[in-house]
């Protein structure tokens, strides 16, 4: 489950906290923001500044991905 810190709208300037929970053993995880993945952001947790529709993927090789809820944000 994504979560966010605080709720969905922030000023110009903040900084929002998106977290997933536990991540399976074995699987990777990645963020996508508007449908296209951040790059280099892996861990459990990310801090965005910029508004739009988030996504974890858990990915395991041989296995289809596992999508979490979206999250909209909005500055």
């Amino acid at each position: 489950m994504l979560t966010v810190a605080g709720g969905n709208i922030y000023c110009v300037g903040d900084t929002a906290v998106l977290q997933v929970g536990v991540v399976p053993a074995g699987y990777q995880l990645q963020w996508y923001r508007d449908g296209s993945q951040i790059m280099d952001m892996e861990s459990d947790y990310i801090e965005v500044v910029v508004g739009g529709v988030y996504r974890a993927f858990f990915v395991k090789a041989g296995c289809d991905p596992v999508g979490s809820n979206e999250v909209f944000l909005e500055f």
